[in-house]
């Protein structure tokens, strides 16, 4: 039995006992550092994560649309309680530009689905326009197109 203890432990030792983390690297690495960067520049938090793993970024704390109904709601308790998916809340905003980095596509909202105006960029570049995949919803109409494709020859190289 010491045996087995001592060949127990011994095993945990030289192999470890930890989890091991995701450790960025090369562009991956680059491409968080860019997201962070930008959210701190634009006081984005994050606001929500999709079922696929795309994370949704905002500038707002809440962000309140107007349903079918009529009745206003607040988007992050409309996803978690699947009422909405994301692609029904953007096919009710106006497109007002589309991007040349892969599939990106900004949004804006209306006066009948939204009482503050804002603006969604979902990112969809590829990846040697960055690879930005994430969502972001800020009020500014200039800023939200300087979220899809990274700026820093670093990444390009």
């Amino acid at each position: 039995m010491k045996k087995f203890l001592l060949l127990s432990f011994l095993f945990l030792f030289l192999t470890g006992c930890s989890k091991k983390e995701n450790v960025l690297t090369g562009k991956d690495l680059i491409r968080q550092n860019w997201i962070d960067q930008k959210r701190k520049e634009n006081h984005l938090s994050l606001y929500y994560e999709l079922e696929d793993g795309t994370k949704l970024y905002s500038s707002l704390k809440q962000i309140k649309y107007i349903n079918d109904e009529g009745k206003e709601k607040e988007l992050k308790k409309e996803l978690k309680s699947k009422h909405i998916t994301m692609e029904e809340f953007v096919k009710r905003m106006a497109v007002y530009r589309a991007s040349n980095d892969g599939g990106s596509v900004y949004f804006e909202t209306t006066e009948n689905f939204s009482k503050t105006k804002f603006y969604l960029a979902w990112c969809n570049s590829l990846e040697g326009n960055g690879g930005i995949k994430d969502i972001f919803i800020v009020e500014d109409k200039e800023k939200v197109l300087t979220f899809c494709v990274i700026e820093n020859e670093e990444y390009y190289k």
